[in-house]
């Protein structure tokens, strides 16, 4: 009796976390972004993701939950690691992080270097639908040397600058 409960436990623990669905940035958008900066090619918006969508959504730097939940009022089932992601925009100033919907309801999301997206001539705070076009926008164009992944690495590169 006591193994029958066991196994029988175990066995709808792993069905509990079979079914917890953990979403976590590929960096699709980042790689494409920089290929249609460097390429200059100009793409749909749809054609550069894997997945059905009809809006995304955009929180750039120092965005935060409430600000997009407001906006976004009637967006359904932003999952709880989505929700803290974008909470935790308010603490970044480089990255924007992009929510994806299919008729009002979370799809995915993902994330991209504020100076790449603005480089590809998206807007933050605007909604875009997958027939947007992309492409690197006159003007806009940002210095190689101020693209970082992190402050960590702005910091090493000032230090190097400023002992040359």
């Amino acid at each position: 009796m006591r193994i029958t409960t066991k196994w029988l436990s175990v066995t709808c623990l792993l069905l509990m976390l079979a079914g917890c669905k953990s979403y976590r940035p590929e960096n699709v958008l980042q790689e494409r972004f920089y290929h249609i900066i460097e390429s200059g090619e100009e793409v749909r918006f749809g054609e550069i993701t894997d997945f059905e969508w009809d809006r995304v959504d955009m929180v750039g730097p120092y965005g935060d939950l409430k600000a997009f939940r407001k906006s976004n009022s009637e967006m359904e089932k932003i999952p709880r690691s989505v929700a803290k992601t974008i909470n935790q925009q308010q603490l970044t100033d480089d990255v924007t992080v992009f929510v994806f919907s299919l008729e009002n309801k979370f799809v995915a999301y993902d994330e991209a270097l504020y100076y790449d997206v603005l480089e590809v001539g998206l807007e933050v705070g605007t909604h875009y639908s997958p027939e947007t076009i992309l492409r690197k926008t006159p003007g806009r164009s940002i210095e190689r040397g101020r693209r970082f992944r992190s402050m960590d690495e702005w910091r090493n590169r000032h230090n190097s600058a400023e002992k040359k």
